[in-house]
């Protein structure tokens, strides 16, 4: 699957789980946005993962807990988890020399929908949003770990 469909996997994604009873009239314009915002971030991450990694290591804190749309710690503090994981495989793991850039942008467009999810899934979870109540989440255990499933109803 290439980088493209998979932001644009990523953005419909985005409106699909969107609260369509809170929702703005330009949502379109708000994914597009976001989804850009994760691929420039994503290209500079491929350019100099070190360099992203520590300067988003720094920036990543400020920007959350700065934020005025966290009501709740345990939001913003698993977000901030998920970010700095993120982080910390751009510093240690991701290596320029052996790596190609696509693929640091690749792990990086993924790794950004994956705070996204964590943020929205530990929200749901904690409720501590006003968030859709006809989304659901189903964790089945299987022998060799286990499915997490987002559904929501129409």
């Amino acid at each position: 699957m290439s980088i493209v469909r998979l932001d644009v996997v990523g953005a419909v994604g985005l409106l699909l789980l969107a609260d369509p009873a809170n929702a703005e009239p330009n949502r379109v314009v708000k994914g597009v946005v976001y989804e850009a915002a994760i691929a420039a971030n994503a290209g500079l991450a491929a350019a100099s993962p070190r360099a992203y990694g520590l300067v988003a290591a720094v920036l990543f804190p400020l920007g959350l807990l700065n934020s005025n749309s966290r009501e709740n710690t345990t939001t913003t503090l698993a977000t901030l988890a998920a970010a700095e994981a993120l982080c910390a495989y751009d510093i240690f793991i991701a290596d320029p020399n052996e790596d190609s850039g696509t693929w640091i942008f690749a792990a990086n467009v993924i790794g950004f929908h994956v705070c996204w999810a964590v943020e929205l899934i530990t929200a749901h979870l904690t409720r501590d949003r006003n968030l859709d109540r006809k989304m659901s989440l189903r964790f089945e255990p299987i022998p060799r770990g286990g499915a997490l499933s987002v559904s929501r109803g129409f």
